[in-house]
């Protein structure tokens, strides 16, 4: 990936065309009504220039052969955005499993992966009110005292 900065910017805006809801058969209009070319070309010369897109690429590697079944439930207070044309769409039931403790969980209306560049306030908004839903339960009041 860090071989052609050509190649690095292919792989990036394909992953900006399907992530973001635009189908595979659509123009590549469609990635440009959600982003604008200076935010496209930012994101793909910060990683061409500081030759990150291999460290990226680990994470999910990684995470494609690691056995969910085997991680430990997480307790703390989590709050959960499920944006529709997001890669991956799991039940709110299956979260559960790992994040026992779901305080909020919001279907939104629209976005997808790239939902802090393509919905921000939708994801600050939801965000904000997760806050607010913590910092007002019992257990947050208790904790203080």
């Amino acid at each position: 990936m860090n071989d052609s900065p050509v190649g690095l910017a292919n792989y990036i805006l394909e992953k900006f065309l399907t992530w973001s809801g635009c189908k595979a058969h659509e123009h590549f209009a469609c990635v440009e009504s959600k982003f604008s070319k200076d935010e496209l070309l930012t994101n793909i010369m910060l990683y061409w220039l500081t030759g990150s897109m291999p460290s990226a690429m680990r994470l999910y590697r990684e995470n494609k052969w690691s056995d969910r079944s085997l991680m430990s439930p997480n307790p703390v207070p989590t709050g959960l955005a499920n944006f529709p044309q997001d890669v991956i769409q799991q039940p709110q039931a299956w979260l559960h499993v790992t994040f026992p403790n779901i305080v909020q969980f919001t279907e939104m209306p629209r976005g997808g992966h790239f939902a802090a560049l393509q919905e921000p306030q939708l994801l600050a908004d939801d965000i904000w009110t997760f806050v607010r839903e913590v910092e007002n339960s019992p257990k947050a009041k208790t904790q203080d005292a």
